[in-house]
């Protein structure tokens, strides 16, 4: 195995993407070299790096260290250094000031997860209405479709953002609340602190916790924000309902959730099969009656995809299938046939054709 391909691997088995054989075989590579087995300690301890110790850390002496350590050959930088340092570089003139975060060690020729945390403004991210930037200083961590990213506040609340997902945070908490803006999908783990509440705020949906597991869906190309709750419990309302109006608000507990639907309340809570929701955090796929449009929304995000549909018809199709072990190419085959289609892949565009 090459340093490369190990280093892919690694990233997988961090994302908690790898199958058992692909554990076995990390193992094997950490015995059979010192060099794979500090690799793999240096990756660990990049990609456990906290938020709020982030924001301290110096960017040009990060990357100056990361250079001396994994470009030995001189003169040899990735498209990702170079970027880095163009960062570092505005960020000296004032035309941008941002933090960086390596979700795993850059080497030259692998396609890692580049993770951005940065301080910016506009639109729904913008933060509350009445504080500007410098008042607060907002921190993003993004990540990229094709990739999931994790990481843990310093309360030890954890969160994993799926792919094409954003979060934004304080650069420090406030004392009685702990408060994250959302676009996109995340699954969250929060700490319980009975005097200290955690929300969730997207664009359509405000969802409260004290402590609990649960999971918020709130891509902004989809009609709905999904909440599903794990363990505990969670109130959710629409985005603009009026905070003190508790009439507004559907309570979620363990193994329910709720959809918020644009413009419109919650809907009320129901039981469901949890693990459809949040089989994105295991890297495996789960459907049950879903609209095939939403299985190929699924797709394009995780793997970095393009899909053109011939015949339209086809994507309200309701598709149920759970794929746990299969490529990426073996789950398109095999929903081909389920589905009766046929289909035409040219790099990452892939042509759907309705049979019927």
């Amino acid at each position: 195995m090459s340093k490369n391909e190990f280093i892919s691997l690694v990233h997988r088995y961090l994302n908690g993407e790898c199958t058992s054989s692909e554990i076995s075989r990390i193992r094997e590579c950490i015995e059979e070299s010192p060099e794979n087995l500090q690799t793999f300690e240096e990756i660990k301890k990049i990609w456990d790096v906290k938020p709020d110790k982030e924001l301290h850390a110096d960017l040009g002496e990060a990357w100056n260290r990361l250079e001396g350590k994994m470009f030995e050959k001189k003169g040899v930088k990735t498209p990702y250094y170079r970027y880095a340092r163009s960062v570092h570089q505005r960020n000296r003139s004032g035309r941008l000031y941002a933090w960086m975060r390596v979700a795993a060690i850059l080497v030259v020729g692998a396609l890692l997860t580049l993770v951005a945390i940065q301080i910016s403004g506009g639109g729904f991210f913008a933060g509350p209405a009445d504080s500007t930037q410098e008042e607060i200083a907002m921190q993003e961590v993004r990540a990229d479709r094709g990739h999931q990213s994790r990481m843990t506040f310093s309360d030890g609340s954890e969160v994993r953002l799926n792919s094409a997902s954003t979060i934004r945070f304080p650069q420090q908490f406030d004392a009685d609340v702990r408060e994250v803006w959302l676009e996109g999908e995340a699954w969250f783990n929060v700490q319980h602190n009975p005097d200290v509440e955690f929300i969730v705020r997207t664009s359509e949906a405000t969802v409260r916790v004290l402590g609990t597991e649960f999971n918020v869906k709130a891509y902004q190309e989809e009609p709905e924000v999904e909440i599903v709750v794990v363990n505990g419990l969670v109130t959710v309302r629409a985005a603009d309902a009026n905070e003190r109006d508790s009439a507004s608000e559907v309570r979620l507990h363990k193994g329910e959730m709720s959809r918020v639907l644009r413009g419109e309340g919650p809907s009320e809570a129901r039981s469901v099969n949890i693990e459809s929701y949040l089989s994105w955090t295991r890297g495996t796929f789960v459907f049950d009656e879903t609209p095939f449009a939403r299985v190929l929304a699924e797709w394009e995000r995780r793997f970095n995809v393009h899909f053109e549909i011939e015949n339209e018809t086809l994507l309200a199709t309701p598709f149920t299938g759970e794929f746990r072990y299969e490529s990426f190419d073996e789950m398109l085959r095999l929903t081909s046939i389920a589905l009766d289609f046929e289909y035409k892949r040219t790099n990452q565009t892939i042509t759907i054709n309705n049979l019927n």
